[in-house]
């Protein structure tokens, strides 16, 4: 340890042998700082021989011989000792070496004095709490011969050993309701802590994680407030064995640790017991059981279905392991009540019995009572049993009559009568099937003969019927002129008479087939009267020259009588006479069309004097009209070419007139219709041109359309403007929408398991979704953009607006295209560019220059950069000097500026810009180990972009040109000031000295003689003073920031995230320091990095490459660095920068590397160098 607590720490435990006394109950204990364990069996054998000397033997013999290792657990090693002057075997428990600091030794001491103090069976006695002469501390107890209940639960699980495995754990909680009387808690309850006897006895041992409550009457080293004791568990610190922590004590709330949490660790040992497993089967890692512990994530007993317990042990185990105390048993006592209640067959507190369960119970503990009320019970039986008998006995005689009855009325033929006797006999036995069966059965007979005899009336009345209406029929026939009522009621007659009565069926169709003669022959009687009378009438119209309507007649009377040799003669008559009658009508149609056709003609209407000339051509009666139709064809068509020149003048001074008004409106395509009709006038008939001029229409008009695409093509770079302007702005949507992106994702990184984690994955997965959505839009105006342009282009390519707007598209394309990194599509661009480039407005774009100007009042030197072989960026080719003032044209890309002095400035000039350099004076009192850092732009790197520069200008600062060193760092530890404050800090000292991790007691550095010394603690071996210093926390960076500011008078800080990001770039965006190429042998990185070791092994400046443009060394690898820098707004967390020697990562050692660390913690791959303000320095001048 590397201070002692001198103040407070006095020796209570005497090295010369005598036996460890607690001095009466002060406020505070004190213990030998002098104590501690050992592992070494044999070693501790030898002590044991010399510890001692037999009473009863002599010098010569030692009382104490060991005999045997009992066991090994956390805390210290069993061994079996014998007696010899007691002559019994006993066993002391040795503490480990490993726990020799001085935590370990209260804690076993504090083991020892709680045992010694609760005596009880069920406590191991102890006998003595004693040193070795070496130092070792023990205690000897009582040698318990047997095993653990964890060796004993796998044996105990039949239902057979119910009840002893019941008695065994009430033997357990009436030992722990006797601790927790006397104001003890175990803490650590668990079947491997609870031995069973060979006699049966049950003990509790292993009491070293055992709390002494305020009010607890005992005393111990631990006792005090643990609030002040720095070896105490304190909050926020768990202790204990995870799978069997109450939840208050999983999540380290020591406050609310008491006696109900050893309940919770008893219900979980009884659930293994009764089941066989743990609550967390299968078992985890410890992290993960002790997380579902403090979230009540256990499997619950009632879910274990594969074994039989009694639902009121279930009760009872689920609430002893209840998540919160209150819902728990107030006491260990009221559990083992609960558990006695169950073995003797009572009700139990945390079960609520059903009805039934009650029941059983019950009767179990009432057999005498239920057996004698049975007895009772069966003797009103019997007698119900007797009545009963008897008056069965009547029904039966009443059953059997009704019976006979039945038979007799079925042997008669009256099945209703028998249907009846069965539905009396199913009153008196309504399950009687026979009688349900027969009822039945005998009520359809009596139905069905029912039915028979109704229809036999039927038939009888029908027949009747159908006799009568055949005797009126015949009486109808022999009238005559009454067939068709006859044939009626025949059909009646047969339609109702039975189908067996046959013989009176075929009576009845002879009459009805004389009904039907008769009716016949009065038909045809009646159409040869009807046929008689057309011909008459015929006649009567032949008579009068009426040939159509006699023709009408006499087909008709034809259609009634066939043809004779008299209508035969009529017939011919009347078609002579209708030819002659047409011949007629058509010569008086030949005379009125011809003079219809000679008064068209003197109406100069020709074509419809040829119409009707050529109808009574058609009529055949006018041969001679054929020359007549000649002499009109010949005029018809004199005047149609009349008419047709007139059409086509008119159609060409109206083709022109609307030709001028579309070229007047811009209309060209209906300028260029009207052409194509004065065209297709003009092929038509050639002579047009003597009567109309023209000529100058196609000259017009293509000077029109050279005008309309011009207009067309400036619309067109109109749009282009606005998409291009639209793409701009998805842009600065996407780079503002990623930067939000990569905070989220950099939040969820670090808290994983955070509250609102689920939140903020959720509004991670919304930003990727619209970044990818905004993307494709982005793309899809863009490409809108390049399509209007080549619309332009192919309208109007020679129209020097739409070439200037080719030139500019092109130019703004090479320069994204660079700052994406797609060197080969900006070639290809530059091509395109310059092709439309006729004014050389884009001469610089195209041409890849840049123009730098001077407005320093000091000298500038500019040296082209380049990627060496070896991966590195340095200076190559021609050093251009720069006076104030001056202007110079040089080739884009990346340069390094610098001066006479110590300036040194890397710049990324783009092509077609115009650069002011301006660099302010340099102060003459920078430090030599400090380096000039100049006014510095800063390069973001987006999610889709290499590098995007932003207008963030970092101020100049001066930054330390190493890593904060070893030699530099203990001479802030050994400060007398900080040693003082060390020790007013008791056991925070060790939040400023190097160590392992942040509860280290020790310090890494050796500390001795009242100093640290640059040697390793564990070994003595030297710590090189330029070795840079790690191990220690931010906490620890401020405390030597506060020391270093008030010595030196000067406000030392640390770099800004910003301030070191710019000194890391250097000024031109680089990935990494030395280039853009990832190559981690270029720095001190896990390649150089001891693989046996955890710590910084190289001196500062070892890895020469590793050097920013500024000057300042491993600042890519060595170590990460602790910036002025908060971690999303986090308290307690902030930003290393930079890689290590033990990270192996690509994007740890980048210029814009961060991680997150705990400024309480220290870490063996972090240090920091120092920063300074200009202004700082020039007032310290």
């Amino acid at each position: 340890m590397s201070l002692s607590r001198q103040s407070t720490l006095t020796s209570a435990v005497p090295v010369s042998g005598s036996r460890v006394t607690v001095i009466g109950q002060q406020p505070e204990m004190v213990v030998n700082t002098d104590l501690h364990g050992n592992s070494d069996v044999l070693a501790i054998a030898e002590a044991l021989r010399t510890q001692q000397h037999s009473l009863l033997f002599g010098e010569h013999q030692p009382r104490y011989d060991m005999r045997q290792e009992l066991g090994v657990g956390g805390q210290g090693t069993v061994l079996a000792v014998y007696d010899r002057d007691c002559g019994r075997t006993l066993a002391i428990k040795v503490l480990h070496a490993s726990r020799s600091n001085r935590d370990g030794v209260a804690r076993f001491i504090h083991e020892a004095q709680v045992m010694a103090q609760l005596q009880h069976p069920g406590i191991v006695p102890i006998h003595d709490l004693n040193v070795l002469s070496d130092g070792t501390v023990y205690y000897s107890m009582k040698r318990v011969e047997g095993e653990s209940l964890a060796d004993l639960i796998p044996r105990l699980q039949t239902n057979a050993d119910v009840l002893k495995r019941l008695q065994i754990f009430l033997r357990v909680c009436e030992t722990m309701s006797f601790a927790h009387d006397n104001g003890v808690i175990h803490r650590d309850l668990k079947p491997e802590n609870i031995m069973v006897g060979s006699y049966g006895e049950v003990l509790v041992v292993d009491w070293g994680l055992a709390k002494v409550m305020a009010q607890s009457s005992l005393v111990s080293p631990r006792d005090a407030d643990e609030s002040g004791d720095a070896f105490a568990t304190r909050g926020g610190v768990t202790v204990g064995t995870p799978a069997y922590m109450a939840p208050e004590q999983a999540r380290g709330i020591i406050h609310e640790i008491d006696h109900r949490s050893d309940v919770f660790s008893l219900g979980v040992v009884l659930y293994e017991m009764l089941v066989g497993e743990s609550p967390y089967h299968p078992v985890g890692d410890a992290r993960t059981v002790m997380l579902a512990s403090a979230e009540g994530r256990w499997r619950s007993i009632d879910q274990c279905h594969h074994v039989a317990v009694h639902p009121a042990l279930r009760a009872i185990v689920a609430k002893a392991m209840a998540w919160s105390p209150e819902a728990r048993y107030r006491s260990v006592a009221d559990l083992a009540q609960d558990l006695r209640a169950h073995i003797a067959g009572y009700a139990v507190s945390a079960y609520r019995e059903r009805p039934w369960e009650w029941m059983a119970r019950y009767m179990r503990r009432h057999r005498t009572a239920l057996t004698a009320a049975s007895v009772m019970l069966a003797v009103a039986v019997l007698g119900i049993l007797v009545w009963r008998f008897m008056e069965y006995r009547q029904v039966q005689g009443r059953l059997e009559n009704l019976r006979q009855h039945a038979a007799v009325a079925v042997a008669a033929g009256d099945f209703a009568a028998a249907s009846a006797n069965f539905e009396r006999i199913l009153e008196l036995r309504p399950e009687d099937a026979d009688a349900a069966q027969n009822r039945g059965r005998y009520a359809a007979l009596a139905e069905q003969r029912m039915a028979e005899e109704s229809a036999q009336r039927l038939r009888s009345e029908q027949r009747q019927r159908a006799l009568d209406l055949a005797q009126t029929a015949a009486g109808l026939l022999a009238q005559g002129g009454q067939a068709e009522p006859a044939r009626e009621r025949l059909t009646e007659a047969m339609a109702i008479l039975p189908q067996e009565d046959a013989q009176e069926r075929e009576r009845l169709l002879v009459l009805r087939d004389q009904a039907q003669q008769q009716l016949l022959e009065i038909a045809q009687e009646q159409q040869r009267a009807e046929a008689h009378h057309l011909q008459q009438q015929a006649q009567y119209f032949v008579a009068h020259g009426e040939w159509i309507d006699a023709q009408v007649a006499l087909e008709r009377s034809l259609q009634l009588i066939p043809l004779s040799e008299e209508s035969g003669k009529l017939q011919e008559r009347i078609r002579h006479g209708l030819q002659a009658a047409e011949e007629e009508r058509q010569r008086a149609t030949a005379q009125r069309l011809l003079a219809e056709a000679e008064q068209f003609a003197d109406d100069h209407d020709y074509a419809a004097a040829i119409a009707n000339v050529q109808a009574v051509l058609a009529l055949g009666v006018q041969p001679q009209a054929t020359d007549y139709l000649a002499q009109l064809l010949r005029r018809h068509d004199e005047q149609q070419q009349q008419a047709r020149q007139q059409e086509m003048l008119a159609q060409v001074d109206q083709a022109v007139a609307s030709f001028e008004q579309a070229i007047a409106d811009e209309m060209l395509e209906e300028a260029h219709q009207a052409m194509l009709i004065v065209d297709a006038l003009y092929d038509e008939w050639p002579e047009l041109s003597r009567y109309r001029q023209i000529d100058g229409l196609s000259q017009v008009l293509q000077e029109a359309r050279q005008m309309q695409r011009h207009t067309a093509a400036e619309i067109l770079l109109e749009e282009m403007s606005e998409a291009l302007a639209r793409t701009r702005r998805y842009q600065e949507m996407i780079a503002q929408r990623s930067s939000e992106l990569r905070q989220l994702e950099q939040r969820l990184q670090l808290h994983p398991h955070d509250q609102q984690a689920d939140s903020l994955r959720s509004q991670s997965h919304h930003l990727r979704q619209e970044v990818r959505t905004k993307g494709e839009q982005q793309s899809r105006h863009f490409a809108q953009a390049a399509s209007l342009l080549n619309q332009a282009l192919n309208m109007a390519g020679q129209h020097p607006p739409v070439r200037s707007a080719a030139a500019s598209f092109w130019a703004e394309r090479v320069l994204e295209l660079e700052r994406s990194g797609d060197a080969a599509a900006a070639a290809a661009a530059v091509v395109q560019g310059r092709s439309y480039d006729d004014d050389d407005t884009y001469h610089h774009i195209f041409n890849g220059l840049a123009v730098v100007q001077s407005q320093c009042e000091r000298p500038l030197f500019l040296q082209a950069l380049h990627t060496q072989i070896d991966g590195t960026d340095q200076p190559q080719g021609q050093r251009l000097r720069l006076d104030p003032g001056e202007t110079l044209t040089i080739a884009h890309g990346r340069w390094l500026v610098s001066d006479q002095r110590s300036l040194q400035h890397a710049r990324r000039f783009s092509r077609g810009s115009h650069y002011h350099l301006r660099y302010p004076s340099i102060p003459e009192s920078i430090p030599e180990d400090m380096v000039y850092i100049p006014p510095t732009q800063l390069y973001d790197r987006s999610l889709n972009q290499a590098e995007v520069a932003q207008s963030r200008l970092v101020p100049a600062f001066v930054l330390a040109r190493h890593e904060l060193t070893c030699g530099e760092y203990i001479a802030f530890l050994n400060d007398p000031d900080t040693l003082r404050s060390l020790r007013r800090r008791d056991a925070e000292i060790m939040s400023l000295a190097p160590r392992a991790s942040w509860d280290s007691s020790e310090s890494l550095w050796e500390f001795s003689g009242g100093r640290f010394h640059l040697r390793l603690h564990r070994d003595g071996s030297s710590i090189d003073p330029h070795l840079p210093v790690s191990g220690i926390s931010r906490n620890d960076v401020d405390a030597y920031l506060a020391w270093r500011r008030q010595r030196d008078g000067l406000p030392w800080r640390l770099p800004s995230g910003e301030e070191w990001q710019a000194a890391a770039q250097g000024g031109d965006g680089r990935r990494y320091v030395w280039g853009e190429l990832y190559d981690p042998g270029l720095c001190y990185s896990y390649l150089a990095a001891p693989t046996a070791s955890g710590a910084v092994a190289k001196t500062v400046g070892s890895f020469p490459r590793d050097r920013s443009v500024h000057g300042v060394y491993d600042i890519a690898g060595s170590l990460a660095e602790f910036v002025d820098e908060s971690w999303f707004g986090i308290e307690g967390l902030s930003v290393a920068r930079g890689g290590s020697f033990a990270d192996r990562e690509n994007e740890r050692f980048a210029t814009d590397a961060r991680r997150a660390v705990d400024d309480r913690l220290p870490h063996p791959a972090i240090g920091f160098r120092l920063a300074l303000d200009l202004h700082a320095l020039e007032n310290h001048e």
